[in-house]
């Protein structure tokens, strides 16, 4: 037995199904914990909900992956391209802090004050 079916006496009731939920959507449980699952399923709205979201965020993921297969799963063809494209831009370039748009209004103002004071 894994660690993530030894139970935990620490967890509470909530998130001991929650965990026995994420275990029988990936594969993990056992048959008794799947049966717990269903049972609880069945009288339990915001679990029912709880497993619409993990299996629709898993879909997502599974989306954005190309079928498994020698290479063990790869970005899809237009993740792919989105991120050839990035890397080919590259980095913008520095600037040097005193070529920037805030450091010549400061300085500007520094001046005018200075000048005003001066007076």
């Amino acid at each position: 037995m894994n660690a993530m079916n030894e139970p935990n006496e620490n967890l509470s009731e909530e998130a001991r199904l929650h965990a026995l939920l994420c275990a029988t959507i990936l594969g993990e449980a056992s048959e008794a914990e799947r049966a717990e699952v269903e049972r609880a399923l069945e009288v339990s709205s915001e679990l029912r909900a709880e497993r619409a979201r993990l299996e629709a965020t898993i879909g997502l993921v599974q989306g954005a992956l190309v079928e498994p297969g020698a290479g063990g799963g790869a970005l899809s063809p237009e993740a792919s391209a989105k991120l050839a494209a990035a890397a080919q831009r590259g980095p913008r370039p520095l600037r040097s802090w005193y070529a920037s748009a805030g450091f010549r209004l400061a300085a500007s103002f520094l001046l005018l004050a200075g000048g005003a004071s001066a007076a």
